[in-house]
């Protein structure tokens, strides 16, 4: 009766309808590209904002957990522009993922119903994504007769953006929120997350694939604990995925087989080692040659980072100028990408270290300061594992500060934010 009273509510409240639908398709404007993004937050801050100050909610604004969040950005651009001299409008713009926060958080935590309602609809939108690869995988096009360009390399719809198995990965276990806390786990999840664990080889993402494993690990014993599975259960599916990896490598053909090994290798600083072992031909061996010799490994551009943190401690590069102060470093040549791949050094070199401590703090106190009042809170332990994983400090990964990236990450953050059992002084 509450759940049916609760949706009359939000249908009868235009505003927030407008807010929930647009939240709603930020999973698709993330496959269409950063301008459909960028636009659906604009309005995402525009509708929420409009609705808290007309049935007037705007000490949403005042809680402590959006407090922290608005303080992090918001020392951002304060650093960049009193301290740095940096009329930087980039680090303006990033006010918008508080935005996005505040929205998210509020409409789950006011409308927890949505949750089985958005996960369903997640998961419609991932089935077609992961078709749409597999179609593209074996006829070099996909459905729209978009190329990904590459021959080990699969992204769908996202043409020649390589990051379909990341987007994967961080939604595939939130997309199954309705199935698992309703049906437990059962054979269709299970089926489910190996589809997706298949979808995210056939990408070809490396770092994708482990961050997967990580999250359904971290999951099987989480919930392991609560009676979903049993450790036989466990070692039985993580055997089944590992089996599945191993099938897959082995029906490549040779070629594919080939590319695949020697990037690994080029990336991990060992293909010189394992020239001897693999019958390569002189070509493939003249460019383990050549790349082995560049810095271009994440190693590399890892400690370009530490050294720029190094001459930056307290306020960093400022934001969306690594790139610009790697390539004038003084002291010595560095390689140098647009930013660090990783999420720590990524926030620790651009925005220094007091920053960077404000953000850990914020992380302790909206994620893990709660757990002890959510720690039977399903719904919120799946997003908090999603998290968890994104937040490795030994992973690789996009800029934080970036619209696909950020937008991402703020986005389940505000989920997970949302889900949880905090005591909130809003009216209902």
């Amino acid at each position: 009766m509450n759940i049916i009273l609760s949706n009359k509510k939000l249908f009868e409240n235009k505003i927030l309808l407008a807010t929930v639908i647009l939240i709603f398709l930020i999973p698709i404007t993330l496959i269409i590209g950063n301008a459909a993004t960028n636009i659906n937050i604009v309005l995402i801050s525009f509708f929420i904002v409009i609705k808290l100050f007309k049935d007037k909610e705007l000490e949403i604004f005042l809680t402590k957990h959006s407090l922290i969040v608005l303080l992090f950005f918001g020392a951002i651009i304060i650093k960049d522009t009193l301290f740095l001299f940096q009329f930087n409008t980039k680090s303006f713009y990033l006010i918008k993922f508080y935005f996005l926060f505040i929205s998210v958080d509020y409409v789950f935590s006011k409308h927890r119903e949505l949750v089985q309602y958005f996960s369903s609809f997640l998961l419609l939108i991932l089935v077609i994504f992961s078709a749409d690869i597999i179609f593209q995988y074996f006829f070099g096009k996909d459905f729209f007769n978009i190329s990904s360009e590459s021959v080990h390399r699969f992204s769908g719809f996202m043409g020649t953006e390589w990051i379909a198995g990341s987007y994967i990965s961080k939604f595939a276990i939130i997309s199954l929120l309705a199935i698992i806390t309703k049906n437990k786990f059962n054979y269709i999840s299970i089926s489910l997350l190996l589809f997706f664990f298949l979808v995210i080889i056939l990408s070809g993402e490396r770092m994708a694939l482990l961050n997967y494993f990580l999250v359904l690990l971290l999951f099987f014993i989480a919930f392991s604990y609560k009676g979903y599975f049993s450790f036989k259960k466990i070692f039985f599916l993580l055997s089944i995925l590992l089996l599945s990896f191993v099938v897959f490598f082995q029906s490549l053909d040779d070629k594919r087989k080939k590319i695949y090994t020697i990037d690994v290798l080029i990336k991990l600083k060992l293909a010189e080692k394992f020239v001897k072992i693999f019958n390569l031909s002189e070509k493939d061996q003249e460019t383990i040659k050549r790349e082995s010799i560049k810095k271009n490994s994440h190693l590399d551009i890892f400690i370009s980072s530490y050294k720029i943190y190094k001459d930056n401690i307290l306020f960093g590069t400022g934001t969306d100028k690594f790139f610009e102060k790697c390539k004038k470093f003084k002291k010595e040549k560095l390689y140098c990408e647009s930013h660090s791949h990783n999420i720590y050094l990524n926030i620790i070199s651009e925005q220094g270290t007091i920053i960077f401590l404000i953000f850990i703090y914020l992380i302790y106190f909206n994620l893990f300061k709660v757990f002890k009042n959510n720690k039977n809170n399903e719904s919120y332990l799946i997003t908090l594992i999603v998290l968890i994983v994104f937040l490795n400090p030994l992973s690789i990964s996009g800029d934080i500060f970036s619209t696909w990236t950020g937008a991402i990450f703020w986005y389940i953050f505000g989920i997970c934010s949302g889900l949880t059992n905090k005591v909130l002084n809003n009216k209902n």
